[in-house]
């Protein structure tokens, strides 16, 4: 269905048909022309840019996609003379925010930057965005059909060689996989940055807490962005003009989308999240992921690898947030990062048919994690392997048996957490940059102690190199019928630090859970607490790359809400907790 399909997209957009049966084919031409020269100039191919290209999907909607089209020494576009290469798509909402209709190639310097290298980029509005019809919903099953219909029919246009891959990072991210998982035959392989899987617990509900700020952010942006943007391009002829003028007309009387309102139209798990969840066990194309210890995601990129039914996969995961407004100065596993997420060995192998030497050291070490001491940045911080590491679980008391201690009600908390966006990227956020102030928050966790219970370790007599997830294993009674837990995991640098000589807290990863949602978070499992009883509340602390160095602290601040990341509960509760019976549990390996 895949390539009769493709062939009728292509066909709509080309004017081109096939023959229709018991009609004679066209006569030959009495000569061949002379084979194009495909080979690339010695500087390396030039490129075209072919904006807001019509293909059409199956529910017979115009698809607008940017085609970034190799060319000769002289300029010409060397499709047209009938040299076929590989295509790289990414499908995405952000032509926008990303590009906002460059007029020179130089500006769009990822993506030219494949096509130098002997690819056609093709970048898609997904529908309802850009030049792209249909009212935009997501990363809904429409959407996914979508995408499919646009790799098959990238995958048998002029100028193909058969072979597409997707990729993206974030929303092209998380589209390349979910496309991924419905198997179109044209596409060949993914890379894939900073992704979720489950857009449930990855994004809106994690650990059944509700994101505040963050979410709010998104859902204004989002509907912003799908009732105000169009085809920017200015119109060149009468069908172009009125391409335009219909996009923005269908656009302005478009009703409101409700990206702002998933959550309070959607807040347990249930088919509208099922829709959009990745499912990586149906992924069998070869994968290349990255994630970041600081990003909003890393748990989900790191999760997913094992997961994957792909023959070939590959993980990097670094010191990187959501968006790297600063990241130290080798945090990428490679030169080429801005333009490929260190991936591109993976296309050119199953794109091209190249197995180069970057390739084949690429699947010698598919596993590739960053360790950050400290806070510091060491000169060759990855630790590369077969798999991820084995591990040995870590695991400290709370207290002493018999010892209680308990936690409060305060919407105040969580100043100190770090924002989504730019937790770990940018000055204030790591040290030595400064104490207290950054552009994402105050770093140092001192300064909400007094709202939180802290747990710590005595100094360590040696490193201690957390890699991966673990857990908070609480015994807790609560004075309502719910309760937030917060977990923070944090390092507490020793006073007469060389940095910090008055010593400083160090916040290395987070946890959460709202008590109700325990068991699950769906509604046969949510359930309320009974006021007083003591309960198991298990909290997942997220993953980490970490080195706890000797004479530091390993410290676990526990707090009752996390504002503004989190919105907290409405009403208050004490969490009164049995700190003998209460423990945490990290992955430890041996300190490369």
């Amino acid at each position: 269905m895949g390539v009769a399909l493709a062939a009728l997209v292509w066909g709509s957009v080309t004017g081109v048909a096939d023959v229709a049966p018991g009609r004679a084919a066209p006569p030959a031409p009495s000569a061949s022309p002379a084979p194009p020269t495909c080979s690339p100039p010695s500087s390396g191919y030039g490129a075209a840019i072919r904006r807001y290209v019509p293909f059409h999907n199956r529910y017979g909607e115009l698809i607008a996609v940017d085609l970034y089209l190799p060319t000769d020494a002289a300029g010409s576009t060397l499709t047209d003379a009938g040299c076929q290469f590989p295509v790289v798509l990414e499908s995405s909402p952000y032509r926008d925010w990303e590009t906002p209709q460059p007029t020179k190639v130089t500006e769009d310097a990822r993506r030219s930057w494949w096509v130098r290298r002997g690819y056609v980029y093709a970048f898609a509005d997904v529908p309802g965005t850009g030049g792209s019809d249909g009212t935009w919903c997501l990363f809904c099953e429409h959407e996914q059909w979508s995408g499919f219909d646009v790799v098959e029919a990238l995958g048998t246009m002029p100028g193909s060689n058969g072979n597409v891959g997707m990729i993206g990072g974030s929303y092209p991210g998380i589209n390349s996989l979910l496309v991924a998982q419905r198997q179109p035959p044209h596409l060949k392989a993914v890379i894939a940055a900073q992704f979720f899987v489950d857009p449930y617990s990855d994004l809106y509900f994690v650990g059944g807490m509700r994101r505040l700020l963050d979410s709010t952010v998104l859902g204004v942006a989002f509907t912003g962005l799908a009732k105000w943007t169009g085809q920017y391009q200015a119109p060149t002829s009468a069908e172009e003009f009125q391409r335009f003028t219909d996009v923005w007309t269908s656009r302005a009387k478009a009703p409101p989308p409700s990206f702002a309102s998933i959550q309070d139209d959607h807040p347990i798990r249930d088919d509208w999240y099922e829709e959009r969840t990745v499912r990586p066990e149906q992924i069998t194309v070869p994968a290349y992921l990255l994630g970041g210890w600081n990003d909003i995601f890393d748990r989900a990129t790191w999760g997913v690898y094992e997961r994957l039914s792909s023959a070939v996969k590959v993980l990097r995961q670094g010191p990187f947030t959501h968006v790297s407004i600063y990241t130290p100065p080798v945090a990428w596993p490679c030169a080429s990062h801005d333009s490929d997420f260190c991936g591109a060995p993976m296309f050119d192998r199953f794109l091209k048919g190249d197995a180069t030497p970057d390739y084949q050291a690429m699947v010698a070490t598919p596993v590739k994690y960053y360790v950050q001491p400290s806070g510091a940045t060491p000169a060759a911080p990855y630790v590369e392997g077969a798999a991820k590491p084995a591990t040995t679980p870590w695991t400290m008391a709370l207290g002493p048996p018999g010892k209680t201690a308990a936690t409060h009600w305060d919407p105040s908390v969580g100043v100190t957490s770090g924002q989504w966006f730019l937790r770990g990227s940018v000055g204030g956020a790591q040290p030595p940059y400064d104490y207290y102030l950054g552009f994402d928050s105050p770093a140092d966790q001192r300064i909400e102690e007094g709202k939180e219970l802290s747990v710590a370790s005595p100094p360590l007599a040696h490193d201690v190199t957390v890699v991966g997830g673990g857990s908070l294993s609480l015994l807790a009674a609560s004075s309502g019928t719910d309760a937030d837990v917060v977990v923070r995991l944090v390092d507490e640098y020793p006073a007469g630090d060389k940095v910090f000589p008055a010593g400083y807290a160090y916040l290395v990863t987070n946890g959460w859970l709202r008590a109700s949602h325990r068991s699950g978070q769906d509604a046969t499992h949510i359930a309320p607490l009974q006021p007083g009883l003591p309960t198991r509340l298990d909290v997942e602390v997220w993953p980490a790359g970490y080195r706890f160095l000797a004479g530091h602290r390993i410290r676990v601040d526990i707090a009752a809400a996390d504002v503004p990341r989190f919105a907290p509960l409405s009403s208050p509760f004490d969490l009164t907790i049995d700190l003998g019976a209460s423990s945490v549990t990290l992955p430890t390996v041996s300190s490369p």
